[in-house]
């Protein structure tokens, strides 16, 4: 597999994980939910299958990112570095910065049009501490304001780390790999997806290639996905343990699968990268948490139709994906033409830059 099909394997998989997270938080909901088709397809989408976006994502993140790095380099790391600063620095402070000022419009706009009280605007704020640090960082639930950049965050920590991840890679080699492994999967279970970060930059210092290694176990990593699937509705519910060891399984295999299955179909020219989609991406992952989703997406459905039961809230999750979706995109298109240099900032100039 060349590193050419690889780089469009890859490109493709950024719009496609970046929806597949869209989707994980329009049905994250329902698991739990009375009507039992839909909390079912809420268990496969948003606990299952939407679960492999962000392991592909870390691993992607490390790969690329040690990627050329044949032995140790301080000029090469700050390099990296500085580049990371543009790409991901720079936009994690400023989209939490904008969803603050987006959300408090927004609060703003209903206590002066009556439709809240004057008192959540204060509660709000207070969520966001003394001078609006944890907007940053733990605003709700771990998460900075903007709940989809946890990612980002989290990817930042490991860019300042990135010496001892490759003094791990290099000297500890799989040994260092396996007991990473044990330590996350095995006892730091909320940060487990950090291991795909460790292992993207593994494979890359060892001169792998993510296509030729995923093609060798295609479709077994394909099968086993499908049967994984179909485990996890009744393990979600009554066996959590055997849940959780099950959805580590299916990262893998979704990992490896998703890069299988998708450079083959570039290779054979079923698929096509569309480069527009693949600039709007990172755009798409930071901007739908920000009222977007969860507000006029909700809105929109909560006023289409008056009847409430199962096949609203299974189209429900659908329609407010694709409308979320094409709202950014819509958003995107217009930033590209009207404010380029401010969409350039806002995503990393992601369109000129690769994380190389």
């Amino acid at each position: 597999m060349t590193d050419s099909l690889q780089s469009r394997t890859i490109d493709y998989l950024r719009f496609l994980m970046a929806f597949a997270v869209v989707l994980l938080h329009a049905s994250s909901a329902g698991a739990n939910g009375d009507y039992p088709v839909y909390s079912t397809l809420c268990i496969l989408l948003a606990q299952g299958i939407c679960r492999v976006a962000v392991p592909c994502f870390f691993l992607i993140s490390g790969f690329l990112f040690f990627k050329g790095l044949e032995c140790w380099d301080w000029q090469a790391w700050t390099r990296k570095v500085g580049r990371r600063v543009h790409t991901l620095l720079i936009p994690f402070l400023l989209w939490n910065l904008l969803a603050a000022a987006l959300i408090y419009g927004y609060n703003w706009l209903r206590v002066r049009f009556g439709s809240a009280d004057a008192a959540s605007l204060a509660e709000l704020t207070a969520t966001w501490g003394g001078c609006g640090w944890r907007i940053f960082w733990n605003c709700q639930e771990g998460m900075p304001l903007d709940y989809p950049l946890w990612f980002i965050r989290d990817l930042i920590l490991l860019t300042a780390a990135s010496p001892l991840v490759y003094a791990l890679c290099r000297y500890l080699k799989g040994f260092g790999l396996l007991l990473l492994a044990v330590l996350l999967f095995g006892f730091l279970h909320k940060r487990a997806d950090l291991f795909f970060y460790v292992l993207g930059a593994f494979l890359s210092l060892s001169g792998r290639n993510l296509l030729t290694l995923s093609s060798r176990v295609k479709w077994p990593a394909a099968g086993l996905t499908v049967v994984l699937l179909c485990l996890l509705p009744t393990t979600f519910r009554h066996q959590p343990d055997v849940y959780f060891y099950l959805l580590n399984i299916l990262k893998f295999s979704g990992c490896a699968a998703a890069f299988a299955l998708v450079g083959a179909g570039l290779d054979k020219g079923l698929l096509h990268n569309r480069p527009f989609l693949t600039r709007s991406s990172f755009f798409i992952f930071a901007a739908h948490g920000i009222l977007v989703l969860d507000d006029f997406a909700r809105y929109f459905m909560l006023h289409v139709t008056s009847s409430r039961g199962e096949l609203y809230y299974c189209s429900d999750i659908f329609v407010r994906t694709l409308l979320t979706v094409g709202f950014c995109l819509l958003l995107f298109r217009l930033g590209e033409r009207f404010l380029p240099g401010v969409t350039d900032v806002l995503t990393g100039a992601r369109a000129k830059k690769r994380l190389v």
